[in-house]
């Protein structure tokens, strides 16, 4: 381990460097830098997409490559007929059914895809929605669906862009930041 110490001291050196030149333009919020990363717009706003009180029942979890498991997306508890706002400012891009789901995605100007099911709007494909706009309710789900949340009722919220998933709770807020820790010398024996 020892002869490993130079090495780490000179990268602990080199990253406190690197983090102190972009604390000057750093970003607001978890958020902010999220957009950032993403090539979004920092201005755009974002809301999550049901009234207060809100549950998160199944958290994102990302698959390790395209074709393993995970969970792409958040599932919220529910009731049926509950009102979904739209999460930012967007237009109604498809809507209707996929296999066994009823299916809204919208499409935002940065071309994020932001997806619910079981979800039904009487508005058309095209619609154009702003942040906190209820555009759409949680509808039965069909018979043949199998619900997220095994005994709850749920609504399925998932984000593409290009075809990878991101947690959209990183653009709503509500992912704990990341945080460096305190180099800690090991004890010696």
């Amino acid at each position: 381990m020892s002869r490993f110490r130079p090495l780490f001291r000179a990268s602990a050196v080199a990253l406190t460097v690197l983090l102190g030149a972009a604390s000057f333009d750093a970003p607001s919020s978890a958020s902010d830098a999220t957009a950032n990363a993403l090539h979004l717009k920092s201005s755009e706003r974002w809301v999550t997409p049901l009234a207060a009180p809100i549950q998160v029942v199944n958290q994102f979890r990302q698959p390790s490559s395209d074709y393993s498991a995970g969970h792409r997306g958040v599932d919220y508890r529910v009731q049926l007929g509950q009102s979904i706002l739209s999460p930012t400012d967007a237009s109604i891009y498809f809507q209707g059914r996929v296999v066994n789901r009823q299916v809204i995605t919208l499409r935002n100007s940065q071309g994020l895809l932001l997806e619910f099911e079981p979800a039904c709007s009487k508005l058309s494909t095209g619609a154009d929605v702003t942040a906190g706009q209820a555009f759409a309710v949680v509808c039965e789900p069909l018979a043949e669906y199998v619900q997220h949340c095994s005994k709850l009722r749920c609504l399925h919220f998932s984000v593409r862009r290009e075809q990878r998933y991101i947690s959209p709770l990183a653009l709503i807020g509500g992912l704990n930041p990341s945080r460096l820790l305190p180099y800690r010398k090991a004890a010696s024996n």
